[in-house]
């Protein structure tokens, strides 16, 4: 059964969101889906900036693996679970192996599976960036598998008719909570169990700084305008009074990330002595927008500034205190979108006003709509935490029991480019010899212990043949003894 979340909300029936789609409509969908999966790319960006030169393709590799192996994984199950026949509230159970039935509504059942489809990988994607440095490529191909499953009973959940929360009134227009809590808790959760880098805490050691801004900041340019597909293409089309609301979703999501960049950049000059931090920046900006994307059409644009802005503070601070709980983020992941979704779902409750009278009826607590709003948010928003938290705790224990879980200390210290692909890039060659001496095998030292071992064989064999000569002289010298001996 096929229920997006705009639809479900205007309380349409399965049979008049099929009726009502036509080939704008589609069209419109499938140039957004396009552009969410540019989130790829992206995120790939974002995380081969942020960790060291050894690890930049295998990053990349492991976004390849959330788009073939999830995507295969979505299309035999995840989209069944997802929206299959929603005759139970927990999943659904028909609709395996993808295959729209012939008829006058195939090119609408394709077009709801590619975009849902955009979510999933974006979901399982989040996952990389926390556990990137450290963990084994072969684990993680099956993990990859596994979340794409475990998300695809959250969006159920949210977004299919008789999904339990979908029956509460549980509101969620563009993933905020349902793919960004999902990947921020499958990220805390991988992090804890995988533990941190090797010395990644250790007092004396100097702290990671970006390995290439540019290209992270590059990928945060191609997350931003991503972002504006998601949200906007969530409308489900453009035709009647969608267009509206999708011209309006656009501006929520720009105020959004404007008030978390204009944090970012004030913090970042409070707290370090008058320079612009990157790093604050980029986390400013990406969780402002998950910060609006719960409750993008039912936020004014005043409110999505202050919605960025708070959010871009409770991720900083986030980021910090995970840091002195010792817990190893290299991208940034958890803050953003485990505490932005949170707030998200949050904000849904406080700020939610359906000014158009088409969006569920949503009236948050500041527009005298009450609590219940407020607490139906955070109830989906802690079911699907907990959901995907816990089978991730569950995957990643059996991956350790396999070995299949963490690479080894020497591992990581040459890095998962050399160890897993075998790929040596230019700037990992000159850094080879540091990673070396780390595990006590600096080439010089190699070079000057053979230097060594050469020389002493040969003083070795030098000093046998000393012998042999002295023994031959020895024995001709007895025998001319013996010699003399005889003529006497």
């Amino acid at each position: 059964m096929i229920v997006s979340p705009f639809n479900q909300l205007n309380e349409n029936s399965t049979d008049k969101f099929l009726e009502d789609m036509n080939k704008d409509d589609a069209s419109w969908i499938l140039s957004n889906t396009f552009l969410i999966l540019t989130m790829q790319t992206g995120f790939g960006m974002l995380e081969t900036g942020s960790v060291s030169h050894k690890n930049v393709a295998n990053i990349m590799i492991k976004n390849c693996v959330d788009v073939t192996l999830g995507g295969l994984a979505f299309w035999i199950a995840g989209y069944a679970f997802a929206f299959g026949d929603p005759s139970r509230l927990f999943d659904g159970h028909t609709g395996f192996f993808f295959t729209p039935p012939g008829d006058a509504h195939t090119g609408t059942h394709y077009t709801h599976y590619i975009f849902q489809f955009s979510f999933a990988s974006t979901a399982t994607t989040i996952v990389s960036g926390a556990v990137a440095e450290r963990m084994k490529l072969k684990g993680y191909m099956l993990f990859s598998i596994f979340n794409t499953i475990i998300y695809s009973f959250s969006a159920g959940w949210a977004w299919c008719a008789t999904g339990f929360l979908a029956r509460l009134g549980f509101f969620d227009f563009a993933g905020g909570i349902v793919v960004h809590t999902c990947g921020g808790a499958s990220a805390l959760a991988a992090t804890i169990v995988l533990g941190p880098r090797s010395d990644r805490f250790r007092k004396d050691r100097t702290p990671d700084g970006l390995n290439s801004p540019t290209t992270a900041l590059t990928g945060i340019f191609m997350l931003w305008w991503a972002f504006l597909g998601m949200n906007c293409g969530s409308t489900y089309g453009i035709t009647d009074h969608r267009w509206i609301v999708a011209a309006k979703v656009s501006v929520i999501t720009l105020n959004g990330s404007i008030g978390g960049g204009i944090t970012g950049l004030v913090l970042s000059l409070i707290f370090k002595q008058g320079r612009i931090d990157i790093t604050y920046v980029m986390v400013s900006i990406m969780s402002g927008i998950v910060s609006i994307t719960a409750g993008c059409p039912i936020l004014s644009p005043r409110e999505a500034i202050v919605v960025g802005a708070i959010g871009a503070s409770i991720a900083l601070v986030a980021m910090h205190l995970l840091k002195r709980m010792q817990i190893d983020d290299p991208v940034g992941a958890i803050p953003v979108h485990l505490f932005g979704s949170l707030w998200s779902a949050t904000a849904v409750g406080l700020f939610g006003d359906d000014e158009f009278g088409y969006l569920g009826n949503i009236h948050g607590l500041m527009h005298k709509g009450g609590w219940r709003q407020l607490v139906v948010q955070w109830i989906g928003f802690t079911s699907i935490a907990l959901w995907n938290a816990l089978f991730t705790v569950v995957a990643f224990l059996i991956l350790k029991k396999c070995r299949l879980l963490r690479m080894s200390a020497n591992e990581e210290r040459l890095g998962a480019d050399w160890v897993e692909h075998n790929v040596c890039s230019a700037t990992f060659g000159v850094k080879l010899d540091k990673a070396l001496k780390d595990i006590n095998l600096d080439c010089d030292e190699v070079d000057l212990m053979i230097e060594k071992l050469v020389a002493d064989l040969r003083m070795a064999v030098a000093d046998s043949k000393i012998h042999q000569y002295k023994a031959k002289e020895n024995g001709l010298l007895l025998e001319h003894d013996k010699e003399a001996k005889d003529v006497l």
